[in-house]
């Protein structure tokens, strides 16, 4: 990693959307454990970050900032609760739906179900806003600002949005959104 000058990364933590409930729990925390575990062995090389601040220390360090990112909100298993854990343990974006529908979201990739989101999903939205996680959204069409990871110039190709610092965008036109709220803390 310090080969390719990486200064940050996003650990996935990932598993198949069928796993629900109390294993998905259980298997997202053994993840987000492993992760940590490994920025506890190497202390000279890695740190955990959650905030831009503490990236740009990582860097200043000489170091490579640890991020943790849950790919799916299956995982929380509809506990807002666990999200919040997720978040204090160092979770800082999470996609409300990987490869299917969850109870409370539906995917782009499995038959709408939801309409959206349920006033669950909405509820799952507005702590992940107030708690400084970043929602990651699947493909498809939204009508509010989402998470682009990748930044466009004043065009509008897709294609110029892939290589620049993430930021927040409209979802009708790929234009910067026009707000005061920062992604970064």
């Amino acid at each position: 990693m310090r080969d390719g000058g990486l200064g940050a990364i996003f650990f996935s933590i990932w598993l198949p959307s069928k796993i629900t409930g109390a294993p998905a729990v259980q298997k997202a925390l053994d993840q987000i454990d492993a992760v940590r575990e490994q920025v506890r062995n190497h202390p000279k090389d890695l740190t955990l970050a959650t905030t831009a601040g503490q990236i740009r220390e990582a860097h200043k360090d000489g170091k490579i900032a640890a991020l943790l990112g849950v790919e799916g909100g299956h995982m929380i298993a509809n506990n807002l609760g666990i999200l919040r854990m997720y978040a204090a343990l160092g979770v800082r974006y999470m996609t409300l739906t990987h490869s299917g529908n969850d109870e409370w979201a539906d995917s782009s990739t499995d038959k709408p179900v939801h309409d959206g989101l349920t006033d669950f999903g909405k509820d799952v939205v507005r702590e992940m806003n107030r708690l400084g996680v970043i929602v990651d959204i699947s493909p498809g069409v939204v009508a509010s600002p989402v998470i682009c990871r990748g930044c466009g110039s004043t065009g509008r190709s897709l294609y110029s949005l892939t290589f620049c610092s993430p930021r927040l965008i409209s979802a009708a036109g790929i234009t910067p959104c026009r707000t005061s709220r920062s992604i970064s803390r």
